[in-house]
């Protein structure tokens, strides 16, 4: 059923599969017929019940997939990506995105991470790390140096 409705999209250039109006994909994974869309630059997968991120277009350079039940993260081949929406679903490590050289823009709000170690060799202008599991402020010297908004509150160290 999804094959015949991908199909026709091989020349699109975004792509929502995001919940509208309450109403809930209810997508589980990331379609295999997505990565064949070879154009692809702008996917959204939020509001969903994914787990894992798979199937991502290689030229894709931005991906929300908030309000889902991803708790880790691994992108290596995204080298294009500049924005990444991971807001409120279960992620404790950022290990996978230290790869993501081209990565500007990074929602981590409403998550459990506690250490930003993986994104200290990236060039972040904005990010946003509210109500996640940050207990000490000096973590935030990792990845501070060009950021022009950092977003913190509803963390244990801001009170």
């Amino acid at each position: 059923k999804l094959s015949s409705q991908f199909a026709c999209f091989q020349k699109l250039g975004k792509a929502y599969l995001a919940s509208t109006g309450g109403f809930q994909n209810e997508l589980s994974f990331v379609p295999n017929q997505i990565s064949k869309i070879s154009k692809l630059e702008e996917l959204d997968l939020s509001q969903n019940e994914i787990s894992e991120i798979s199937n991502i277009p290689k030229k894709l350079r931005v991906l929300k997939v908030c309000s889902n039940r991803i708790s880790r993260v691994y992108l290596p081949k995204l080298k294009n990506l500049h924005t990444l929406e991971l807001s409120d679903n279960r992620l404790i490590s950022l290990e996978g995105l230290s790869e993501l050289k081209s990565l500007r823009y990074l929602y981590l709000d409403s998550n459990f991470v506690e250490t930003l170690k993986s994104l200290s060799g990236l060039k972040l202008l904005e990010l946003d790390i509210s109500y996640n599991n940050i207990k000490r402020s000096e973590i935030l010297r990792e990845v501070v140096s060009q950021v022009c908004v950092l977003k913190v509150s509803g963390n244990p160290f801001y009170k």
